[in-house]
C-alpha cells in the first residue's frame, strides 16, 4: 500500500476542504446515438487546455487570494488573445516564491533560456517565462495547432537545493480556477454546483464515463543525496520527486473529502515497490485514513487503456476513464473506514497536475491539453 505524497496533501487540505460551487458544465454539441439513447459529451472544465497563456499564482500560504495573472506580452495579443486567467499555479513550500512583487503583469521580460520543450515531437515556443532562485514557470505555445483549446503548454521547474528543509515537500501544480478560490468567477471547474455526482446529473441523466486527457512530459530529473540515509532510498527522510494527477472528490451530504491521485512518475520507481507507478499492482493506496478526510492513490498502469508510467525525458499522451476507479475508491472507503458509500453523494471537486519533490532534487515537467469530460445518457 502506498503512502505517497501525504506532506503535500496537508497543504491541499487547507485549500480544498471548503469548496465553493459556482461553475457550470459545458455541453459539447457533438452527440452520439447509442440505440435509442442519445449520449452527450460534457466538458467539466469551462476552459480546457489551458487555451491561453495566462496564469494566476497562489501564495505559499493559502489566503483565498491569488497573485497575477501573468499574461502574454502586448506584442503577442493577436497571436494568443490574452484574457483573464482560468488556471493557476500552486507553489507549496517554494523556498523563493513567486509573489505579487516579482510577477510582471505581462510576461514581457527576458524569457529564461530554459523555457523550451520538444518532448512532444513538435516545437513549443516560449510566450513568457518567470523565475526565482528555486522555481521557473513558462507558458509555451504549440505553433502547429490553431485549436482554441490546446494551444498552451505550461512548464514548471523546481529545485530544492540546500534551501528546502528535509521532510518538507515543494510542490508545483497546474490547477483550474475555482474551488478554494471562490472569489475568482466564473470558476473554471466545479460540476458539483450543478448537482453532478458520480452517478447522475441534476436532471437525472446517467453518467457513464469521466474521461481525463493530458499531455505530460518529464523533461528533467536530478536527485542528490542530501537528506537521504545512505543507500536506503525507501525510508524517510528522502531526496525524491514525483509527478501526479489529482482528482479529489467531495461528499455534499457527509462533508467528507477524498484526495484521490494517479501516480505517473516517481524517482524511486524500480527501487521501492510501494511507491512505484510502473509496478503491476492495481491496489488502491491510502495515505489519509481518518474521516472526514481520506487520501487515496493508484498507479497509472492500473487504469488500463494502455496508460503507462512516465520515465525521465519521456512524454506521454494520457486518456483514460477515471469513473470506474473513483467508484471503486468510494466503495473501498466505505468498507475500510466507514465513509459514505452512496455514489449519489460524491462528485469530483477539483483537479491538479504537476510535480512535487523533497530534499536536494531538481525537476522540470511540461503539461498541456488538459481535459476532463463526462459522457451522459
Amino acid at each position: 500500500v502506498s503512502v505517497l505524497y501525504w506532506p503535500m496533501m496537508r497543504r491541499l487540505l487547507v485549500c480544498a476542504v471548503v469548496i465553493a460551487a459556482v461553475a457550470s458544465a459545458v455541453v459539447n454539441p457533438l452527440q452520439q446515438d447509442e440505440g435509442d439513447v442519445t449520449s452527450q459529451v460534457v466538458s467539466l472544465l469551462r476552459d480546457p487546455g489551458p487555451s491561453r497563456p495566462a496564469l494566476y499564482f497562489s501564495p505559499v500560504v493559502h489566503t483565498g487570494d491569488l497573485d497575477g495573472p501573468v499574461t502574454a506580452p502586448p506584442s503577442a495579443v493577436e497571436a494568443h488573445t490574452p484574457a483573464a486567467a482560468d488556471w493557476y499555479i500552486a507553489q507549496w513550500n517554494n523556498p523563493s516564491p513567486f509573489t505579487a512583487a516579482n510577477l510582471p503583469a505581462h510576461g514581457d521580460a527576458t524569457i529564461p533560456p530554459q523555457c523550451n520543450a520538444s518532448a512532444f515531437g513538435r516545437p513549443l515556443s516560449p510566450v513568457w517565462g518567470v523565475a526565482t532562485g528555486h522555481a521557473r514557470v513558462c507558458a509555451l505555445h504549440d505553433a502547429t495547432t490553431t485549436s482554441s483549446s490546446n494551444g498552451t503548454f505550461v512548464q514548471v521547474a523546481a529545485s530544492g537545493g540546500d534551501a528546502l528543509k528535509c521532510d518538507t515537500e515543494f510542490d508545483m501544480f497546474l490547477s483550474p480556477l475555482g474551488g478554494a478560490y471562490p472569489k475568482y468567477v466564473p470558476a473554471n471547474m466545479d460540476p458539483g454546483a450543478d448537482g453532478w455526482t458520480l452517478n447522475n446529473t441534476a436532471g437525472g441523466r446517467r453518467v457513464t464515463e469521466i474521461i481525463f486527457t493530458a499531455d505530460v512530459s518529464s523533461d528533467y530529473v536530478a536527485v542528490h543525496g542530501r537528506c537521504g540515509r545512505g543507500t536506503d532510498e525507501c525510508a524517510p527522510p528522502l531526496d525524491y520527486g514525483y509527478i501526479t494527477i489529482g482528482l479529489p472528490i467531495h461528499n455534499n451530504v457527509s462533508r467528507e473529502q477524498n484526495f484521490f491521485q494517479v501516480q505517473l512518475f516517481d524517482t524511486r520507481q524500480g527501487k521501492c515497490p510501494g511507491v512505484d507507478p510502473c509496478a503491476d499492482d492495481s491496489s488502491i493506496g491510502w495515505y489519509f485514513r481518518t474521516l472526514p478526510v481520506l487520501g487515496s492513490n493508484i498507479r497509472v498502469g492500473a487504469l488500463g487503456g494502455g496508460a503507462t508510467c512516465l520515465r525521465p525525458g519521456e512524454a506521454q499522451s494520457y486518456r483514460f476513464d477515471i469513473l470506474p476507479t473513483l467508484r471503486r475508491v468510494v466503495a473501498e472507503g466505505a468498507a475500510q473506514f466507514g465513509a459514505d458509500g452512496n455514489l449519489d453523494h460524491w462528485h469530483v471537486n477539483g483537479l491538479y497536475i504537476g510535480q512535487g519533490l523533497q530534499g536536494d532534487t531538481a525537476m522540470t515537467t511540461t503539461v498541456g491539453n488538459v481535459r476532463l469530460e463526462a459522457t451522459i445518457v
